[in-house]
């Protein structure tokens, strides 16, 4: 008969007998000296900390200096602990608060997850929560959350400094153009590097191409910027950049809520400034090569200066996903190729980040036919009332905030002139007369800009009230449509927003947005 024992379960702490490896992770985001001092402290704390710790051994103490917490694939330190935690090397891992490790809800919960999984916890010090307790997780997805929004407040702080720069034109460059240098306080011509500017120029305006200019500078040994060879992207940099003419243009590109940056094509406010510092190339010049520019792509079907490929489909850089805010490329798919797709570039990169699938050209075109016969069938309902309202917002509100607005600067410049007339007249001292009149000229300057804005608003509302006069024209002399119109959808659609697998979205060039399903 065999013979069985019973081994009892040992009811000690494995991690006291064989020993917890833990870590450490900091995380500053500027790279100024107290910071740095800051980031010194915490690594002797915790160096301090574990080693004080019966059973606790150190593996490291992570940090990463200069970086903001928004984004989890920015941080090499923090991405190298997480890779050692997979590896098996980390029992536990001890941070500041939630707003170190990440200020992002979706990247900390999944690192918690992922880490919890693994076996490994954290515990938060500031918060006082443990990822051994499980019941945290409520508390622990609320506190990353403000978190977030502290970071989201940050930012929307951030963009507002900067757009009153951008207004009041004392935002400073952050790095020169080729051909310039920076002084400390604006551009200056570099007079080594503005020779080579203006003969790209000039090869520009003979007639050759960005490649064929990028090589000749090759051949002739010029240095670029950075780069160990001139490349013909940039050769157009440098044929597009208004910088050379002595303006400049802020806002060019902004970054959206999640953090991504993308190119401004309307989307924001442009702020250009004339005579901002001393040109190398003339107006003249810089305008006949943008004409040239223009006509060669033009000729190729291409986006003035895109580095993309050919636009030679309707839907050609039309269709953006409303989930991951990424565009849609074209693919084909079938036995020889025949059959067309629109498929999302952030689902093909990473499946898991976007879940919109591609969807059949015939179905984006089915889509079409269908809003703009719906808009044929109810014009007067839907086109008419949105009309009279753009009539409406473009005359009569904005006018009258203008006359408002100009009436103020009026008072204003009065305000100034009689302080002027009380110091001549030695009634208030020099320092009273610049401390008021500082105050009434950056009044006067920021009501000027809200004019100008307002304006501009106008001119937006002209626009978006032609584009829809003429939509209305079109809808009441058409027919109901049996198929797709490559330019019908051209002339009347700015782009497609895939919603979901269901529903997509049409923006007109007129400012409505009308959904459909698929």
């Amino acid at each position: 008969m065999k013979k069985i024992i019973t081994i009892n379960a040992n009811t000690t702490d494995n991690t006291e007998v064989l020993g917890l490896r833990v870590a450490a992770y900091c995380r500053v985001s500027t790279d100024s000296a107290d910071q740095e001092n800051s980031l010194e402290a915490q690594k002797k704390h915790y160096e301090m900390l574990i080693s004080s710790h019966m059973g606790w051994s150190l593996v490291d103490v992570f940090f990463d200096f200069g970086i903001s917490g928004t984004k989890k694939h920015s941080r090499p330190a923090l991405n190298r602990m997480l890779k050692q935690c997979r590896q098996g090397l980390i029992d536990r891992v001890l941070t500041k608060s939630i707003s170190r490790f990440s200020r992002n809800t979706t990247d900390c919960l999944e690192m918690v997850r992922e880490l919890t999984a693994l076996g490994v916890s954290i515990y938060f010090e500031k918060e006082q929560i443990d990822t051994l307790k499980m019941e945290d997780e409520l508390f622990l997805t609320l506190l990353s959350s403000f978190a977030q929004d502290d970071s989201y407040s940050i930012a929307q702080n951030l963009r507002w400094s900067i757009a009153k720069r951008f207004q009041a034109g004392t935002f400073k460059l952050s790095s020169p153009p080729y051909g310039y240098i920076w002084n400390g306080e604006n551009l200056v011509i570099d007079q080594h590097k503005a020779p080579i500017v203006q003969d790209i120029f000039t090869c520009a305006l003979s007639g050759m191409g960005s490649s064929a200019i990028a090589k000749k500078l090759n051949d002739e040994n010029v240095s670029p910027c950075r780069a160990t060879l001139w490349r013909d992207t940039a050769i157009r940099s440098i044929l597009t950049n208004e910088k050379y003419t002595g303006d400049v243009i802020f806002q060019k590109t902004y970054t959206d809520d999640a953090y991504k940056r993308h190119i401004n094509r309307g989307e924001k406010q442009h702020f250009r400034i004339a005579n901002h510092h001393e040109a190398i190339i003339t107006h003249e010049t810089f305008d006949k090569v943008q004409q040239l520019l223009s006509m060669r792509a033009s000729r190729k079907n291409n986006p003035q200066g895109s580095t993309k490929c050919l636009v030679r489909y309707a839907f050609s850089g039309k269709i953006s996903c409303a989930v991951c805010h990424s565009s849609f490329k074209r693919i084909t798919y079938g036995k020889q190729n025949t059959a067309v797709k629109w498929g999302c570039t952030g689902h093909i990169r990473n499946k898991d980040a976007c879940p919109i699938k591609a969807i059949p050209d015939e179905l984006i075109k089915v889509a079409f036919v269908t809003m703009f016969n719906k808009l044929i069938y109810a014009r007067q309902r839907i086109l008419t009332p949105y009309l009279a309202d753009l009539h409406s917002s473009a005359q009569d509100n904005s006018a009258q905030r203008i006359h408002v607005l100009t009436s103020s600067v009026t008072n204003l410049e009065q305000s100034l002139s009689d302080y002027q007339n009380l110091l001549n007249e030695g009634l208030i001292d020099q320092a009273l007369y610049l401390n008021e009149s500082s105050i009434v000229k950056n009044k006067i300057q920021t009501t000027k800009i809200e004019i100008e804005h307002i304006k501009r608003s106008i001119e937006n509302s002209v626009d978006f009230v032609k584009a829809t006069q003429e939509l209305l024209d079109k809808t009441s002399r058409a027919n109901m449509q049996q198929s797709f119109d490559e330019q019908l959808f051209l002339d009347i659609v700015r782009r497609v927003l895939i919603q979901s697998q269901r529903e997509l979205v049409f923006e007109l060039k007129c400012g409505l947005y009308l959904p459909e399903r698929i």
